[in-house]
């Protein structure tokens, strides 16, 4: 080799190594709700700000592909279904960077389900009827809310109850009945067991007969007369004791009970469940409830 010989020699610089870090924001979420999962790349030595892209899993599927930003890369998603997950953040590198991936990130998404064993319920006034609530928790064995009930939309002098009123699923189904107990009209009850009816038409009606006694010429046809006479009277205290809103005879007193409306109604079941970690859930269900 001579002195004034030319040498080409070709370098190759290393990419500076880099560390992903991954953090979530709960744990444990509502399916539906928004998670965010971010992502922290940064150099092992030196100042250089890697750039490019990063790639969310959970194991081996993709949740999404964000770009980074001054070293930073988050993805909120809220279309996580119940369940257990595991993700980690891959970063691919850059000219200057090489890629990393973060250590894995444990999240449990969970829900739960209210299914009534009937959708619809057939009951007679004054009678009630029964419908039976699974409870069940998503993911099994990893969701334990307690659950407690209420319901509306029911009809007039008609109440619900349940047994138990709050249930502890333990990760597992649970059941409670729903009781619905609606009212008998009790306005016929309540005016004939008045004694001023007794001693107002009854008493009156005993005494003609004994007085037409005196006149035997003329017992049939007053006989025919007071009966007629009677029944329009019974007929008319009927129809005021079966109108809306009316009140006994004698003025005194509270409006006798008409009973639960006859006809349907749409009964709406509320189950709010609770559990560290977690917002309470709310779920609603309903069953039509026929009255006849």
């Amino acid at each position: 080799m001579t002195a004034n010989q030319l040498v080409t020699a070709t370098f190759q610089v290393a990419n500076i190594s880099t560390t992903t870090k991954l953090a979530v924001s709960s744990t444990q979420a509502i399916a539906g709700s928004a998670v965010t999962f971010t992502a922290r790349v940064s150099p092992t030595s030196g100042s250089t700000t890697p750039t490019g892209s990063v790639t969310f899993k959970n194991g081996s599927t993709i949740l999404g592909v964000v770009p980074l930003s001054n070293g930073v890369a988050s993805l909120t998603t809220s279309s996580l279904g119940p369940g257990p997950y595991t993700v980690t953040a891959s970063y691919s590198g850059d000219t200057n960077s090489g890629s990393s991936t973060s250590a894995p990130v444990a999240l449990t998404v969970v829900d739960y389900t209210v299914t009534p064993s009937a959708l619809s319920l057939t009951v007679k006034r004054g009678q009630s009827g029964q419908v039976t609530l699974a409870v069940t928790p998503a993911p099994a064995g990893s969701f334990s809310p307690t659950v407690t009930f209420a319901c509306s939309g029911l009809p007039l002098q008609a109440t619900c109850s349940f047994s138990p009123a709050t249930v502890t699923t333990s990760g597992a189904l649970a059941n409670t009945t729903l009781t619905i107990q609606t009212t008998a009209s009790a306005r016929l009850e309540h005016l004939f067991g008045r004694s001023e009816l007794l001693y107002a038409f009854l008493l009156p009606g005993f005494m003609g007969i004994v007085l037409m006694r005196r006149n035997g010429k003329r017992i049939a046809g007053s006989a025919r007369l007071l009966g007629l006479i009677c029944l329009l009277t019974l007929s008319t205290i009927w129809s005021t004791g079966c109108g809306a809103g009316a009140s006994p005879p004698g003025g005194g007193g509270s409006t006798p009970t008409v009973g639960t409306p006859l006809g349907s109604s749409v009964v709406t079941i509320t189950a709010t469940a609770t559990s560290s970690g977690t917002p309470p859930i709310t779920k609603q269900v309903t069953v039509t409830l026929t009255v006849q």
